[in-house]
């Protein structure tokens, strides 16, 4: 499943799983102005909305000596909307992704408890901790005005539609040299050799052009038969395709009975 309704929204709004920060996001401004939801009482999830002993979520550390935080997804259960995120990119504030809601461990409570969603840090403390003095611990749950402010705009264009934002690559762009790039003319003037005869020039538009036309016959056979062309090998006979453009260049051609080939460039 990549979609997902807002638990909240009404008319619904249809959540894309597949960019895992713009669903925190929206959710995220539920949680800071959801008049509703600010009233919750107890810690909510950062997903779904539910109430945190439904929707559980654990830690693991990445693998090496520094490595970073991650969601287990092996323990972490409850939830209704499953997908994937980067939480190192969604635990910072940026001016792209300005929520930084992603579920952290309470200093408090044992290594093994599930994680608590940063927005809803405080009522875990007024909760669970309310014999403390909290202003030891704001910093946790504080956030800048930069992020409130994002993030309330985000709240109140919620019900827009967003364009799906894309990565930039970081591979140059490939750069072809003159020498080995390719063009297509225009125009082609197709000359045959004129064996002691007539020369034809005929004007086409594409090479599948040429070929219909020897194979109807307005190239006259006995200019292409082997047979009849004074006992020349394929090889020598020859004509040229010269193309109509800005930059003229002329390719030698074998002309076979109802075959054309194209040779190496002049």
């Amino acid at each position: 499943m990549t979609t997902s309704d807002c638990p909240r929204c009404s008319p619904t709004i249809m959540l894309d799983l597949s960019q895992g920060q713009r669903v925190l996001e929206h959710i995220g401004s539920h949680i800071l102005y959801d008049p509703a939801v600010i009233q919750a009482i107890e810690p909510l999830c950062g997903l779904c909305l539910r109430p945190s002993q439904l929707c559980q979520f654990y830690l693991a550390k990445g693998r090496g000596a520094n490595g970073n935080l991650r969601i287990n997804q092996k323990t972490s259960r409850g939830c209704l909307i499953k997908m994937n995120y980067s939480y190192g990119v969604a635990a910072e504030s940026t001016a792209s992704s300005p929520c930084s809601n992603v579920p952290i461990h309470c200093p408090i409570c044992p290594q093994t408890d599930p994680a608590i969603w940063k927005y809803f840090m405080k009522v875990h403390f007024e909760e669970k901790h309310k014999n403390l003095d909290l202003t030891k611990y704001e910093h946790i749950w504080k956030l800048a005005n930069f992020e409130r402010s994002e993030m309330k705009k985000i709240w109140a264009n919620r019900g827009k539609a967003t364009a799906k934002r894309t990565k930039k690559s970081k591979i140059p762009p490939l750069v072809i040299s003159e020498s080995h790039r390719a063009r297509i003319p225009g125009m082609y003037v197709v000359c045959c050799p004129s064996f002691h005869t007539k020369k034809l020039h005929l004007r086409i538009n594409s090479l599948a052009m040429m070929v219909k036309r020897i194979r109807v016959g307005l190239i006259p056979p006995r200019w292409m038969n082997p047979v009849r062309l004074r006992g020349l090998t394929p090889t020598k006979q020859r004509g040229t395709i010269s193309t109509k453009n800005t930059r003229p260049k002329t390719r030698r051609v074998a002309v076979f009975w109802r075959e054309v080939k194209i040779l190496t460039p002049l």
